[in-house]
């Protein structure tokens, strides 16, 4: 009967994605694995952001559980966070690196979203930071 569930639910899984409809299995995946996934095939300052994040969340975070409040909480959080550069010098960030820690982090959404792994696009409800 185990082995009928699990083909059921990748049946379900693969028809949604055919027709379009999104998938509330991948809510339920970690958001921290994607970020790191994502940071490490781009540039430097996405691994910084997806270090800062985790340091936000603790490590733990779903698709489920990005929502706008989280999002507006981790820019509170950039706006207060030390550089990992040199953490026992305490140094803020910068309001120019938070700014693009900010649009980083942003994009992130978007090609989540765009990979129908949000729910909702996210960024409709955030204002950027200048």
């Amino acid at each position: 009967m185990f082995s009928l569930d699990i083909r059921c639910i990748r049946y379900q899984s693969l028809i949604n994605e055919q027709f379009g409809f999104l998938d509330k299995t991948k809510q339920k995946q970690d958001f921290i694995a994607y970020f790191e996934k994502k940071a490490k095939s781009k540039y430097d300052k996405w691994m910084s952001v997806y270090l800062h994040f985790k340091n936000f969340t603790g490590g733990q975070c779903t698709f489920g559980d990005v929502t706008v409040s989280l999002c507006e909480d981790f820019l509170d959080y950039l706006l207060i966070a030390h550089s990992l550069r040199y953490p026992e010098k305490k140094i803020p960030l910068s309001a120019n690196s938070a700014a693009g820690y900010w649009s980083t982090f942003r994009c992130l959404l978007k090609m989540a979203y765009k990979e129908k792994l949000l729910l909702e696009n996210v960024n409709d409800f955030l204002d950027g930071l200048k």
